[in-house]
């Protein structure tokens, strides 16, 4: 029997304030390649694995250590590079408190999805590893984020932060594309009854176990890009 082929393996943060019951998350702006995800909707912190990368935690830290810089933010304001809008930066100090409270993100699991075709304006047709990991946010952080946003500051340079709830995404207009990528199913299995809707295309395939420690701990499950690399 053939082994799954995977064609991504993204290491992605579940951010959560129990008590506001609120998500820290990345927000695509018009810039995102994708367009139906490019004009608001929400998905988990994280990023891909480039050759440098040897196992998921290790990739997600250095995705929080880029995108949660303080240092650009104490050269002052910026423009954005899709239009004339300038910018504002958060306090760099602002932007390291929250690098940190990211940075003590724990295992959670792996999910394997698979993508059945190509989706209009969405996701190509594949299947992915989405490594999962959860840091729980203190409530002066999540504030320090909510005053930010609320004066219009920003803390990345690719794409913004946003608050949400469970329920603002259930109740999303955007319905399916109000969350990108496996970010739903992912949340409806930290948060049991969520039900945050995707694409019919976008299945889930399986919830593998524990984040493994390397990214050679699964060659020999799965046909894995990564492993063309090393």
């Amino acid at each position: 029997m053939s082994k799954p082929k995977i064609d991504a393996h993204p290491s992605v943060l579940i951010a959560y304030c129990e008590k506001t019951g609120e998500l820290l998350m990345s927000v695509y702006d018009h810039g995102y390649r994708q367009e139906n995800y490019a004009k608001g909707s929400v998905n988990l912190i994280g990023g891909n694995p480039n050759i440098q990368d040897k196992s998921p935690m290790k990739l997600l830290e250095r995705e929080i250590r880029a995108e949660f810089n303080p240092e650009p933010a104490r050269k002052g304001s910026y423009k954005n590079k899709f239009d004339d809008d300038v910018l504002l930066w958060a306090s760099g100090d602002d932007i390291e408190i929250v690098r940190k409270e990211l940075l003590k993100g724990q295992s959670y699991k792996d999910f394997h999805t698979i993508i059945t075709k190509d989706i209009e304006g969405g996701d190509k047709a594949g299947q992915a590893i989405f490594s999962t990991f959860y840091s729980e946010i203190d409530l002066d952080v999540m504030e320090i984020v909510r005053k930010n946003l609320l004066r219009g500051c920003v803390f990345t340079f690719e794409g913004l932060a946003g608050i949400v709830t469970i329920d603002d995404l259930k109740k999303d207009k955007r319905g399916m594309w109000a969350a990108a990528h496996g970010t739903p199913h992912i949340l409806n299995e930290y948060f049991p009854g969520a039900n945050i809707s995707h694409p019919p295309e976008f299945q889930l395939e399986k919830v593998l176990g524990d984040v493994r420690d390397s990214y050679k701990d699964y060659f020999n499950e799965f046909d894995h890009y990564l492993d063309k690399r090393e």
